[in-house]
C-alpha cells in the first residue's frame, strides 16, 4: 500500500502522523466539562444489619432485605483437609456435581426441577485471601442459588439431595460434561487473557493467589485438556468422588440468606431443618488458613500460545485490605491506568486495552490484546517512573480517587447484601476505615508507595501470553509451549 503513494503523499502521510503524535502527548483542557468533587461523596457508609444465627451448630447469616419474593441462598465448606493431590479437581467436581443428577433424579429430571422451583443451583470454587494477614486464605466451595420465598423448601430439598446423595456414577455423562468444561475454559483464554495473564503472574506472589491459579488459570486449563483426551474416566470419576467425601461432609459448613422480612422466621427454620439433615460432624475449626511457610518469588514467563496478539501482566506483592497503605496502593493503580498506561499502551502502542489493579494483597498491571510484549513490560516500569517523580497534578490525583469511590460505592442490590462479609470477612466497621484512609490520600502518597513497593528487591512476576517472538527470549525468562488442542 504505502508503494503505491508518490513522494508528496508519503510526505503528507508523514507531516500527519506527526501532528498526531503532537495531539497525543499535549494536555487537554477539561475545564469545561462538568466535573463530580471529593466534597460530593459522601463520608460514611451505610452499615447493613446483619442477624447472626446458628441452626444444628451451623453459622447462618440472615438479611432482611426488599427482595421482591425472592430467597438469596449462599453456602461455603471448607476444603483445608482435602488432600494436596485433589484440590486440582476441585473446579472440575463444582462444574459436574449439580449436572449429573442426585437423589432418585438422573440429570434430566434434576435440571427439570431446577428449572421449575429455582434459579438454577451453582457450584463455584472458592478463594479468598485474608483481609489482615498477608498469608492468610480461605479456600473452600461456594454454593449459591436463589428462588421464590414459597419454592425455598423445595429448593432446600434439592440441595439435600446433592449433598447426601450424589450420582457421581455416569461416566457417559461425565464425558459431555468435562469436554465441555475444557472447550470453555480454553475458549476463554483467547477472549480473557488478561485475566491468565495476570492470575499467573500473581501466583508466586501470595497463597492465595497460588490457590486461585491452580483453580482457574493456565494450569487448570491445561489439567482439563489432559482430562478431556484420556479414554477411561474412571480415574477421574472416583478423584471427583473423593473430593465429594470432603467438600459435602458440612463440618465447617456456613451459610447465609437474604429474604424480605415477613419471611426471615420461615425461612431460618427451613434452613434450619436442611442443615439438620447433612451428613458431617460440626466442627468450630476455621476454614481459614495461615501458610506462614509460604516464601514469595518471583518469575519471569512466556507462554507461547497461536494467538495473533499478547496478554501482558506485571504483578508486585503489596499489602492486604486492612493495611494503611491499601487504600493509596488503590489511588495510585487508577491514576497510573487513567494518566499513563490508557495513552502509552492504549493509544500509542494499540492494544484494546490497559490498566493497573490493587486487591488480594498484590499489585498488577495488565494489556489485553496487545501487539506489543516485551515493550509492554517497559511501559509498565515507566509507569512507575512517572508516578516517583510526581508528573501529575494533585487534581489527578483526586480524579483517581474518585474513580475508586466509584468502584467501592458501586450499587449492591437487595440479594447482594452482605454478599462481601460473608466471603470475604471484610466488615462495614473495615470498609468505613477504608473510606477514611482514601479521602486522606494525598499527592506525595504516590512517590512513597513507589519507592516502598516497586524497588527491585520486591518480588514480582511478569507473564506473556501471546505468539512465538520469532527471536530467543531475554535472559531470565523461561518458555512454556502451551497446546490447548482442538476442544
Amino acid at each position: 500500500m504505502v508503494s503505491s503513494l508518490n513522494a508528496k503523499e508519503k510526505e503528507e502521510l508523514y507531516e500527519q502522523g506527526l501532528a498526531l503524535q503532537a495531539d497525543q502527548n499535549k494536555s487537554e483542557n477539561k475545564d469545561c466539562l462538568p466535573t463530580l468533587q471529593i466534597s460530593d461523596v459522601d463520608k460514611y457508609i451505610k452499615f447493613t444489619h446483619i442477624d447472626e444465627q446458628q441452626a444444628d451448630g451451623v453459622p447462618i447469616l440472615c438479611l432482611q432485605q426488599p427482595t421482591n419474593g425472592i430467597s438469596y441462598f449462599r453456602a461455603i465448606t471448607g476444603i483445608t483437609s482435602l488432600p494436596l493431590d485433589l484440590r486440582i479437581c476441585v473446579p472440575l467436581f463444582c462444574s459436574v456435581v449439580t449436572r449429573m443428577g442426585a437423589g432418585d433424579l438422573d440429570h434430566r429430571q434434576f435440571a427439570q426441577e431446577c428449572d421449575l422451583y429455582t434459579g438454577g443451583l451453582f457450584v463455584s470454587p472458592h478463594v479468598c485471601s485474608h483481609h489482615t494477614s498477608p498469608l492468610g486464605y480461605e479456600q473452600g466451595v461456594l454454593f449459591t442459588s436463589h428462588c421464590l420465598e414459597r419454592h425455598l423448601p423445595h429448593m432446600l430439598s434439592l440441595w439435600e439431595d446433592v449433598f447426601t446423595e450424589p450420582n457421581l456414577s455416569d461416566l457417559e455423562r461425565l464425558r459431555v460434561l468435562v469436554n465441555m468444561a475444557a472447550s470453555n475454559l480454553a475458549t476463554s483464554i483467547s477472549n480473557s487473557g488478561h485475566s491468565f495473564a495476570i492470575a499467573a503472574a500473581s501466583s508466586g506472589l501470595s497463597p492465595s493467589a497460588a490457590i486461585s491459579e491452580l483453580f482457574g488459570g493456565l494450569t487448570q486449563a491445561e489439567f482439563l485438556k489432559t482430562v478431556a483426551e484420556k479414554k477411561d474416566l474412571q480415574e477421574t470419576m472416583q478423584a471427583i468422588a473423593n473430593v465429594a467425601a470432603t467438600v459435602l461432609d458440612s463440618g465447617d459448613l456456613r451459610c447465609a440468606v437474604n429474604t424480605t422480612p415477613e419471611a426471615a422466621d420461615s425461612t431460618l427454620e427451613a434452613i434450619g431443618g436442611f442443615v439438620s439433615t447433612l451428613p458431617g460432624t460440626r466442627t468450630d475449626s476455621s476454614s481459614h488458613t495461615e501458610d506462614t511457610e509460604f516464601k514469595p518469588t518471583g518469575s519471569n514467563t512466556f507462554y507461547q500460545m497461536p494467538f495473533p496478539i499478547n496478554y501482558v501482566a506485571r504483578a508486585y506483592r503489596t499489602v492486604p485490605y486492612t493495611h494503611k497503605d491499601s487504600a493509596r496502593l488503590m489511588v495510585l493503580a487508577k491514576l497510573m491506568s487513567s494518566k499513563f498506561l490508557h495513552r502509552q499502551i492504549r493509544e500509542k502502542g494499540g492494544a484494546y486495552g490497559s490498566g493497573a489493579r490493587q486487591g488480594q494483597s498484590v499489585f498488577t498491571f495488565h494489556s489485553y490484546r496487545d501487539p506489543n510484549s516485551f515493550d509492554t513490560l517497559n511501559r509498565f516500569q515507566d509507569a512507575l517512573e512517572w508516578a516517583s517523580k510526581g508528573s501529575f497534578s494533585d487534581k489527578d490525583v483526586e480524579e483517581a480517587k474518585l474513580a475508586v469511590f466509584s468502584q467501592v460505592d458501586a450499587p449492591v442490590s437487595p440479594g447482594a447484601k452482605g454478599a462481601t462479609y460473608f466471603l470475604t470477612g471484610v466488615t462495614d466497621v473495615m470498609r468505613q476505615k477504608l473510606r477514611e484512609q482514601l479521602f486522606g490520600v494525598k499527592k506525595q502518597d504516590m512517590e512513597v508507595m513507589v519507592n516502598r513497593y516497586f524497588t527491585e528487591a520486591v518480588p514480582k512476576g511478569s507473564v506473556i501470553i501471546g505468539p512465538s517472538t520469532g527471536a530467543s527470549l531475554p535472559s531470565g525468562w523461561t518458555l512454556k509451549n502451551v497446546d490447548m488442542g482442538k476442544q
